[in-house]
C-alpha cells in the first residue's frame, strides 16, 4: 500500500544472533503470537460476522494502525480504494461500496481522493460490535 524497504538476515546470521541475544527469540515469539491471534480473529470474523461488521472492523483496524486525528475526524493515512477495503475484509467491492455509501449518508465517514476519514468513531464501533441473537 505504500513504498517500503525490506531488510532480511540469512538463517545462519539469525541463529547466531539468537544464541548471543536470547531476547531476540522471545521478542520474535511474542510478535508471532500476536499475529497468529490476529489471524484467528480475522478468520472468526469472516466465518461468523456480517459483511457490514467485517467492513467496520477493517476500517477500525486501519484507523488504529494509520489514523491521524484531524479537526473533522480521523483520517486513515493510506491511499485506499474500496477494492482494497473489500480485499482486507474478505468481501466484495459491491458490499463495501454499499456499506460505505450508507455510512457516508449517515455522516459516519467520508471518502475523497482515495482517502477515508471517520467522523463518528463511536457509531462505527457500535456497528462493529453489534451482537446478533
Amino acid at each position: 500500500m505504500a513504498p517500503s524497504v525490506v531488510v532480511s538476515w540469512s538463517e545462519a546470521d539469525l541463529i547466531r544472533l539468537i544464541h548471543r541475544h536470547p531476547q531476540v527469540a522471545l521478542n520474535a515469539l511474542r510478535i508471532m503470537g500476536r499475529r497468529l491471534a490476529e489471524l484467528q480473529n480475522r478468520l472468526r470474523e469472516v466465518s461468523t460476522q456480517s459483511v457490514e461488521r467485517r467492513v467496520a472492523h477493517t476500517i477500525l483496524r486501519l484507523v488504529r494502525q494509520f489514523g491521524r486525528e484531524e479537526s473533522f475526524g480521523t483520517t486513515i493515512g493510506l491511499s485506499l480504494r474500496r477494492k482494497d477495503i473489500a480485499d482486507i475484509a474478505g468481501t466484495t467491492l459491491y458490499s463495501v461500496s454499499r456499506a460505505l455509501t450508507n455510512w457516508e449518508k449517515r455522516g459516519l465517514l467520508f471518502t475523497r481522493d482515495q482517502t477515508l476519514t471517520v467522523t463518528k468513531l463511536k457509531d462505527l464501533r457500535a456497528i462493529a460490535e453489534v451482537i446478533v441473537s
